[in-house]
């Protein structure tokens, strides 16, 4: 099976749909939101229905009464879904013949499950099992766990009672990822050689955790890990953000970076944007999955490569097809939006293109109206250290100062420069600070935002060497660096995870600032290279006969604690391609914009109960008392008004009954109300040709988009 966390991912999910097999044949498959959202991620409507299940239900809505045939539960552990799952065997007659349960992972499963045994639901349960499921794939080789406050969990001392718990609970979802390839690997941990705070121990715990639940699950489970001799063995790295304080800051002018910098982009994956329909202005979503094969071959190419790769597949597009369009004009990119508006085979064509024109020139717009580009050759200078030429660079402050002075330049991004210069200059004295406060016109929310920073380690602010009483500081080991050869001036940033790693394959990266969770294993077990072997190079092995075999890749996976960036997420695709015996993977508590990061700085000394955390939140216990309720209460709700209290309700649609997923499922004495997937009912609306004067204001057109080429030097 391919190194793939979406088919992976799939796989274990399909695979605990198929261990349910009750007399009957067919199941329902009930789930919790956080369940709903996670096989969401991974598999459609139609995927569910047709492995023997009759319905999917929301576990915490009304839901009919189907004591002819087994239910499958997958939920989170809370007492809330415990009691939901419990109700539906209390009420009489009970909801369902059986139960057959799957628990997302919880530090505390052994109390949970005992609990479970002893309730009412325990007398009917036929399967009891830790799901372990849970992480968000975003991309084949990207996973968040979409934990958006996870920077401060950890770096905000009103939050430390909340870490070990949080720890606990992101070791448990670690694991996950092992348990889906089979693997049980060497892990390291990311230990700074020269810390400010006590904070610094936190990769060490999480390494620690995640082992110690790892070496649990591997006693428990006899078929783990899976035993592959031609495969090294795997290498977990876990670091934290720490590790990396630039990589959130610079402005990146890659396709993907550069959209969720400048964008709105929610959920990880859904951009919200606006389009002309029928005329009018319409609001809508798209969502950037790998399933997007404009997205694939676009998110990490340049800004201008990938407009100009854009702009000819839209050309050729109208070559290909010359009765859409007037051979005898250059058709702008609306007027190719309105060739394929109206014709049904287009429509999936037509709402990647409308997604991607949109997200494009909306990035370009910015690009121009925040003067983003001069901004960004000061950044690099700074995140490098060396000018576009590779000197050192002599007019930096000069041009930072008139840069941070300019109304032009957009306030966020005013501190962006600020923090990235007091970073190259290793801090600056709280004298120069105060100026700079002043020059830039900041505010006090920005001041809290720069010197929060270091709570993260950065080197903000440093003493006055003048004072007696002053104390020199010892430098960290940094790992950023600056790319040379043919690289644009504003793309000369490589981020540290990606040299980290770069070393950990080379066998170069040092054990004092990586250590081991355990000893040090020996050179034979965690050999780095693909060329190592005590092999006779004449005595070829069996598999190896053919010409075409490959060796199985080894696995390296990296998780960055608080989040990793967009240029990090690029950096690892960099990597797998540079290296082909390899299959790295890059994972974090959530994705980290420029945006996300400013904000989370800024509350790293917020009081507790300003962050509003989802921990401190009340806690629903009890299930609703409809769920206990006859049939005869519990209207049957008609299928429109079910998919408005769904989508109210918050969470995504879930997948319903269908012909093809129960044709052969005996008929219910009722169903409950039908929650339509959203992508199932979003048909595509042929758009007539616009108004004459809406079709001159649209004309930005290939002509505006190649312009871009003389803001990229």
């Amino acid at each position: 099976m391919s190194d793939n966390l979406l088919d992976r991912q799939k796989r274990v999910i399909t695979n605990a749909i198929d261990s349910v097999q009750p007399p009957s044949k067919y199941k329902c498959l009930v789930m919790d939101v956080d369940a709903a959202k996670i096989v969401a991620q991974v598999l459609d409507e139609h995927e569910i229905l047709d492995r023997n299940v009759a319905t999917v239900e929301k576990l915490e809505q009304k839901r009919a009464t189907q004591n002819y045939i087994d239910a499958m539960y997958i939920i989170r552990p809370t007492a809330l879904s415990i009691d939901c799952m419990n109700a539906d065997f209390t009420r009489v007659p009970n909801r369902y013949a059986a139960a057959h349960v799957f628990l997302l992972p919880d530090p505390n499963m052994a109390d949970i499950m005992r609990r479970i045994k002893n309730q009412r639901v325990g007398g009917h349960l036929r399967t009891l099992q830790v799901l372990y499921i849970d992480h968000y794939p975003l991309e084949q080789c990207i996973f968040s766990f979409k934990q958006p406050q996870s920077l401060e969990i950890f770096y905000n001392q009103n939050c430390f009672d909340l870490v070990q718990n949080y720890v606990s609970q992101v070791a448990g979802q670690l694991v996950g990822l092992c348990t889906a390839f089979g693997e049980y690997p060497i892990v390291r941990f990311y230990k700074p050689d020269a810390p400010l705070n006590e904070t610094s121990v936190l990769p060490y715990m999480i390494a620690s955790a995640f082992h110690q639940v790892l070496d649990e699950y591997a006693r428990t489970n006899s078929d783990f890990p899976v035993i592959d001799e031609s495969r090294p063995r795997s290498v977990f790295l876990i670091t934290d953000r720490t590790m990396d304080v630039i990589s959130p800051l610079v402005h990146e002018f890659t396709y993907q970076a550069m959209a969720y910098d400048l964008l709105n982009i929610v959920e990880g994956n859904v951009y919200k944007y606006e389009r002309m329909e029928k005329g009018e202005t319409i609001k809508t979503s798209g969502k950037l999955t790998d399933k997007d094969t404009e997205w694939v071959s676009l998110r990490h190419l340049h800004m201008q490569q990938a407009i100009e790769l854009f702009t000819a597949r839209l050309e050729k597009l109208k070559k290909d097809h010359p009765h859409l369009a007037d051979q005898s004009t250059q058709a702008s990119v609306s007027d190719l939006q309105d060739m394929v508006a109206g014709l049904p085979m287009f429509a999936e064509m037509k709402e990647r293109f409308s997604l991607h024109l949109s997200m494009a020139g909306q990035c370009m717009d910015l690009l121009q109206k925040s003067n983003l580009m001069d901004v960004a050759n000061i950044e690099q200078t700074c995140a490098t250290g060396v000018t576009a030429d590779g000197r050192k660079p002599k007019t930096l402050t000069d041009e930072f100062v008139e840069m941070i002075a300019s109304d032009e330049v957009a306030q966020k991004d005013k501190v962006r420069l600020v923090l990235l210069y007091c970073l190259y200059r290793g801090g600056l004295v709280e004298g120069d600070l105060e100026k700079l406060e002043k020059h830039a016109g900041l505010k006090d929310i920005d001041l809290e935002v720069i010197r929060n920073l270091t709570l993260l380690e950065g080197r903000v602010t440093k003493p006055d060497l003048n004072k007696k009483t002053a104390k020199k500081t010892p430098k960290p080991t940094t790992f950023h660096s600056g790319a040379t050869g043919d690289v644009y001036e504003t793309s000369r940033f490589v981020p540290g995870l990606k040299n980290v790693v770069d070393q950990l394959i080379q066998g170069t990266l040092p054990a004092s600032i990586f250590p081991y969770t355990k000893d040090e294993p020996l050179d034979d077990e965690v050999d780095m290279s693909a060329k190592a072997s005590l092999r006779n190079p004449r005595q070829r092995a069996a598999w190896a006969k053919s010409a075409q075999f490959q060796a199985p890749r080894q696995r390296i996976f990296v998780f960055v604690a608080g989040g990793f960036t967009m240029s990090e997420a690029r950096s690892v695709y960099e990597l797998n391609e540079q290296y082909n015996s390899k299959s790295i993977f890059l994972g974090g508590n959530d994705i980290v914009t420029p945006g996300s990061f400013l904000a989370s700085l800024s509350r790293l000394r917020a009081p507790r109960d300003k962050l509003r955390l989802k921990q401190d939140e009340p806690k629903k216990t009890r299930a609703p008392a409809f769920l206990m309720e006859p049939d005869g209460i519990n209207k049957p709700v008609a299928p429109a008004q079910a998919a408005q209290s769904a989508n109210r309700a918050g969470g995504p649609p879930l997948p319903t009954a269908t012909s093809t997923g129960v044709s052969n499922m005996p008929k219910p004495r009722s169903v409950s109300p039908a929650v339509p997937d959203a992508s199932s009912v979003a048909a595509a609306v042929d758009t007539p040709e616009a108004p004459e004067e809406e079709k001159k204001k649209k004309k930005s057109g290939i002509k505006k988009l190649k312009k871009v080429g003389k803001f990229f030097k």
